[in-house]
């Protein structure tokens, strides 16, 4: 075969594949899809809306920034933690105790303190030999002589 007949033979191929190729690209390949109905709009609603003057917004934000919220991204233990820490700069503390005229008087806070009376939020319930029992609310607190303290 020569030369010019296998370019004819090409050049034919190569036409027939660009028609075929053509004839593909144009073919829908059946109905064209319906467009979807117009979606339905509802009617705005109008929101009822109160005006708020700038005073009264600061004073809003000024109340949230001193309530002080705690922190949403502090697992329990670690709130326990801080409660903990919390609880024990509240505690007195607890600097002897002594007996006064057969009665014993416990030292908190560098102040003489009787059974029953009161310091920093919290009743002295019972001087012991080895410390004191102290109460807020439903909590009783041993601080001991030794500089320990017993807090649930």
């Amino acid at each position: 075969m020569d030369r010019a007949k296998a370019k004819k033979v090409v050049f034919s191929v190569l036409l027939i594949a660009l028609v075929a190729v053509i004839l593909s690209l144009m073919r829908t390949g059946g109905e064209k899809p319906l467009p979807s109905p117009p979606r339905e709009e509802l009617p705005p609603v109008p929101t009822p809306v109160k005006k708020v003057s700038v005073e009264e917004v600061r004073a809003y934000l000024k109340d949230i920034r001193g309530k002080g919220y705690r922190n949403p991204f502090l697992s329990q233990k670690e709130r326990e933690w801080r409660s903990f820490r919390e609880l024990l700069g509240a505690l007195p503390r607890l600097n002897g105790v002594l007996m006064v005229g057969g009665e014993k008087v416990a030292i908190l806070d560098g102040a003489p303190v009787k059974e029953g009376e009161r310091i920093r939020g919290f009743s002295l319930v019972r001087i012991e030999d080895k410390g004191v029992r102290l109460r807020r609310g439903r909590r009783e607190y041993f601080l001991s002589v030794k500089g320990g303290s017993d807090v649930p």
